[in-house]
């Protein structure tokens, strides 16, 4: 039994060979096939033939290119192109790396419509690549287009949330102080555009609580770069409200308080009516008898503003001497 197997086996092969070596592999193109039949009975059988036509077409190359993920503006194409070429019972030879460059392949050569390493502009491209086999006679061209989406480039901004500050402390370039990354993806390009703000500098609260800071950036390349906005808060806190007070010179009896005694400051940087006002104990115009006396200043926030101020120290005291009149005269010292 194992020897009959061995037998097949090799007849096998043996019809095999004889079928390749009869086997012609035509290249593209028309011919024209004839047969011709010869009897051996040439007395009672004529001899017959019959032509044919056939068409040996060219094999088809098919590349395999894309579909890719899309990019933002700034990223070079040099990671996004890769392309390889099949041949009916073949496959062609990778790229060397994934950069968008013509490379010879087993068969021919690619050709890319971009260059290495291009940055496109944002919107959509047709990607093109064509492949032109070494052998044109038998094998096709081929061509393929695949769309690449560029993405507006998002700008990183930097803007550090503000510290606090008092009560009628102004906004300055610390608070307002955003500042824009550059492009850093291939091209490490500087951004340049209008960078506004929802307040300004030298922009004083009305009220204590946290306030809303808003950033706008609008570039000036508004095809490839989004605008921006962004939103901080910043905490507005208490005034702590301090009195200051030097002790008057002293006055002599039945002499009125004016603004030369009363002249107590404070903290608060341009007070005015609309935040409060300062009250003495005892008021200007009042007459004192001679002595020692005490002298008080308070400070008072307008009804809609007492909650803008720490009003711990809103006060202050001080020492007065009102100097006697004998007989008429006026008379310094105790």
């Amino acid at each position: 039994a194992r020897d009959g197997k061995e037998a097949e086996g090799k007849e096998k092969e043996e019809e095999e060979d004889t079928i390749t070596q009869n086997t012609i592999i035509l290249s593209s193109g028309k011919y024209v096939m004839q047969a011709t039949f010869i009897p051996l009975d040439l007395w009672n059988y004529n001899e017959g033939s019959l032509v044919k036509t056939i068409v040996v077409e060219k094999l088809p190359v098919d590349l395999a290119y894309g579909p890719f993920p899309d990019l933002y503006y700034g990223d070079a194409l040099t990671k996004a192109l890769h392309c390889t070429a099949s041949i009916t019972g073949y496959a062609a030879n990778f790229l060397p790396n994934d950069a968008a460059i013509s490379a010879d392949s087993t068969f021919g050569t690619f050709h890319f419509n971009q260059s290495p390493n291009a940055i496109l502009k944002a919107g959509t491209h047709d990607l093109v690549v064509k492949y032109t086999p070494i052998d044109k006679t038998n094998f096709e061209d081929a061509e393929v287009t695949v769309p690449l989406k560029i993405k507006r480039h998002e700008p990183v901004v930097d803007w550090p949330n503000p510290k606090a500050i008092r009560y009628s402390e102004l906004l300055t370039t610390k608070h307002l102080n955003a500042a824009i990354r550059k492009n850093s993806r291939d091209i490490n390009e500087k951004i340049t555009g209008e960078l506004t703000y929802s307040h300004t500098t030298g922009h004083r609260f009305p009220n204590v609580g946290r306030h809303k800071l808003e950033m706008k950036f609008v570039p000036e390349d508004g095809f490839n770069y989004s605008t921006i906005e962004l939103t901080r808060e910043i905490s507005v806190r208490r005034y702590p409200i301090q009195v200051f007070w030097e002790r008057p010179e002293e006055i002599f009896e039945g002499a009125k308080l004016t603004e030369e005694q009363l002249n107590a400051t404070t903290n608060f940087p341009d007070l005015t009516d609309e935040d409060g006002r300062l009250f003495y104990d005892p008021p200007a115009g009042k007459k004192l008898e001679s002595g020692e006396h005490t002298l008080l200043c308070t400070f008072k926030p307008a009804a809609e503003k007492k909650d803008n101020f720490d009003l711990r120290n809103a006060y202050c005291e001080v020492q007065m001497f009102v100097a006697p009149t004998r007989g008429g005269m006026k008379s310094r010292g105790r």
